[in-house]
């Protein structure tokens, strides 16, 4: 699964956004990740 939103073109304007992501590990427990991400340049490159 992708890190990110699928909008991702669209968030070249944001430069603090957050996503939750719901793990399932091979034990079977839930894990939620959290991505944080803080972007000084308003435009992404990737």
């Amino acid at each position: 699964m992708q890190p990110y939103p699928p909008n991702w073109s669209n968030m070249s304007y944001i430069h603090c956004f957050s996503v939750l992501e719901e793990v399932r590990t091979p034990a079977g427990n839930r894990v939620v990740v959290k991505y944080e991400f803080k972007l000084k340049k308003r435009r992404l490159h990737l």
